[in-house]
């Protein structure tokens, strides 16, 4: 046999054995409890289960089956995650990785860099959302009798470590649809074509700097607050806004309204002005 072709077998039979081993003998129960311990001590709130876990090419993680819990209240399932080292800054203070989740129909991709010096652990991210159906979302159908439904989008930033997690985001959702536990204007499901937000969470609170809703039915412009008070008890809303009914809608309507606030708003282009208040679970919804 050529010579030359020796030695290139003989490397490819090296190669095989090595990915053998590495695949084979990969510590995956060790990789779990190294990244379960990781999370929990940048946030003790939330927990995480891996079915799980195998080496990938390029070089990096891939998980399967993942669930994420916070408090023990399941926040999303996630089918695969897959991490990838950036080689560069495994020799700095902040080791950076790239991660690809496929979740709810969609997928989450971006950047996150973990400090391994810090006192507690602490980890920032910056993802970029796109097709996510929000009726699949554990957390989001959880939160109220309301059925939802909708693809979600948008970028998010900040650090998810406790105690003061800061999270900021440009979301859009679209395709929305809302199953009322509780009729509103005598409509049972409400219909909007797009929702677009921007958001902020800092610790415990989170600010809707802006949120205009594209409807069917309606469009709407709103913000404020909504209190997420945990085990305490549901979420506390302080929102205020302006809603502009579609002529069809408004005609449909328009008996079930004050009649005040008709005579108040009929020249109004903007609509009326709501506040909603109270909690998710339920809200208390006024006309100003």
């Amino acid at each position: 046999m050529i010579p030359v072709l020796k030695r290139i077998l003989y490397g490819i039979y090296v190669i095989a054995i090595a990915v053998f081993f590495v695949y084979y003998l990969f510590p995956s129960e060790k990789i779990k409890r190294y990244l379960i311990d990781t999370v929990g001590q940048a946030n003790p709130d939330v927990t995480l289960t891996i079915k799980r876990v195998k080496p990938i090419l390029p070089p990096g993680l891939g998980l399967h089956d993942v669930e994420v819990y916070h408090r023990d209240a399941a926040l999303i399932g996630l089918d695969s995650l897959k991490l990838t080292p950036v080689l560069w800054s495994l020799w700095g203070p902040k080791t950076t990785w790239a991660f690809n989740v496929q979740t709810c129909g969609g997928v989450i991709k971006g950047t996150a860099d973990i400090a391994e010096n810090a006192a507690q652990r602490e980890i920032l991210i910056d993802a970029q959302l796109a097709g996510i159906q929000i009726g699949q979302i554990a957390a989001i159908q959880n939160m109220s009798d309301n059925n939802l439904s909708g693809i979600l989008g948008g970028q998010v930033a900040g650090t998810v470590s406790a105690p003061h997690p800061t999270l900021t985001g440009n979301l859009r959702i679209s395709e929305i649809e809302i199953e009322l536990a509780a009729p509103m204007f005598n409509e049972q499901t409400l219909t909007f074509r797009d929702i677009e937000a921007d958001v902020a969470l800092n610790q415990r609170a989170l600010t809707i700097k802006r949120c205009r809703l594209q409807g069917n039915q309606m469009d709407a412009d709103l913000a404020g607050t909504v209190a997420l008070n945990g085990p305490a008890g549901p979420p506390g809303l302080k929102l205020s806004g302006r809603l502009k009914p579609h002529h069809v809608f408004l005609a449909k309507i328009e008996k079930s309204l004050p009649a005040d606030l008709l005579s108040r708003n009929h020249k109004n282009a903007d609509g009326f002005a709501f506040q909603i208040n109270g909690t998710l679970d339920a809200p208390e919804f006024a006309f100003e």
